[in-house]
């Protein structure tokens, strides 16, 4: 490979892990502190994320279910009780197994990607308003296509408003109601759920993005220009600050 080859994709993977970690740190925020919480993580692979999901619950019953037993064996030296099994079939847990369920990178992995979001609100006991597994099931149905006048649509925006009144600063969730709201033709509702999300996290290009969509759709043009700015500098000074550590550079 190519001296530029190779700086290519050191630069590609930074930008990778970095939102990687942004979505962890999401995540771990949505995690209610709870030491008897019993937690599954459906695709835990070697059971990284998983622990410090576990961690920010303040717990140590942990389940880790991957369909990989040589990245489950990896789980299992971490403490995890580590199981093989296919998110593509329905779990092998009876009702009520768990407190919190949670899939990272799992669902666009899936064959069908609804019945693995059943399966894990199945196995949910004291907490069926979870954000993130609503969050979820909400950007399942969405990436199937549901559109307005679809029941599934309906379902994704009341599965999006359980999971923001349980967890009113989840940014993602926020976004995701507010398209929505923008897909419905009401811009001004997008708006208020996508200031919620800048505010919880100023660093999010795509509730930012969204928000100049929404301010323009909404007559309102000279606010959009002006966060559109700000939208191009944070994204300028994301490509620097990646640029550096491609280079081994100090990033300010």
């Amino acid at each position: 490979m190519s001296m530029f080859g190779h700086l290519l994709a050191r630069y590609l993977d930074y930008i990778y892990q970095d939102t990687v970690q942004r979505r962890y740190a999401a995540q771990r925020a949505c995690m209610e502190h709870n030491p008897a919480a019993r937690l599954l993580d459906i695709g835990c692979q070697a059971g990284v994320n998983t622990l410090l999901l576990a961690q920010a619950a303040g717990t140590r019953h942990i389940v880790g279910l991957d369909y990989n037993a040589r990245t489950l064996r990896e789980a299992a030296q971490k403490g995890i009780c580590a199981l093989v099994g296919d998110a593509n079939r329905p779990l092998p847990f009876a009702d009520a197994s768990f407190d919190a369920v949670t899939m990272t990178d799992v669902l666009e992995h899936l064959v069908d990607p609804r019945l693995a979001i059943s399966e894990a609100r199945r196995s949910l006991a004291r907490n069926p308003s979870d954000p993130v597994l609503n969050y979820l099931l909400a950007e399942a149905l969405l990436r199937k296509g549901a559109g307005p006048g679809d029941a599934a649509f309906e379902e994704a925006r009341q599965s999006l408003r359980r999971s923001i009144e349980a967890a009113p600063q989840f940014a993602k969730a926020r976004t995701a109601l507010a398209k929505t709201e923008l897909a419905l033709g009401r811009p001004g509702e997008a708006i208020s759920h996508l200031e919620v999300a800048v505010k919880a996290d100023p660093t999010d290009q795509i509730a930012l993005s969204t928000l100049v969509t929404a301010l323009q759709r909404a007559g309102r043009p000279e606010q959009a220009r002006a966060l559109a700015v700000r939208l191009r500098t944070l994204i300028a000074e994301e490509r620097d600050a990646d640029l550096r550590r491609t280079r081994g550079q100090p990033v300010h």
